[in-house]
């Protein structure tokens, strides 16, 4: 599984990007077998001087022979905002795994 970190207006500490792949990789898990890729976009809109919900992330998921999963979120806590973006993404994922078996036990619909 592949995870790409993109980050605009501010710069990720290695720490940081190890825990947020860790952390999203372990949200995508069910799909392994599926051969997916992450792509994670971080943003700093207002820039470091200013306050506010101004840092954003989207995460996209790549999965083999069916649509992307798209999740975004914005706050003002890096971390706070992967942790809802990686529970989201989980109950995403765990929603697409449950159609993909339906569709394989029941045929295409």
């Amino acid at each position: 599984m592949l995870v790409s970190i993109h980050a605009k207006g501010e710069s990720i500490p290695q720490s940081l990007r190890t825990w947020i792949e860790d952390r999203l990789i372990s949200a995508v898990s069910r799909l392994a077998s599926r051969g997916q890729q992450v792509d994670v976009y971080l943003a700093d809109e207002n820039g470091p001087m200013r306050a506010g919900l101004d840092k954003s992330c989207r995460v996209v998921v790549t999965i083999a022979h069916e649509p992307s999963l798209v999740v975004a979120d914005k706050d003002t806590n890096i971390a706070r905002m992967i942790d809802r973006v990686a529970d989201r993404l989980s109950r995403a994922v765990s929603r697409r795994c449950e159609r993909m078996r339906h569709r394989r036990t029941h045929g295409e619909s």
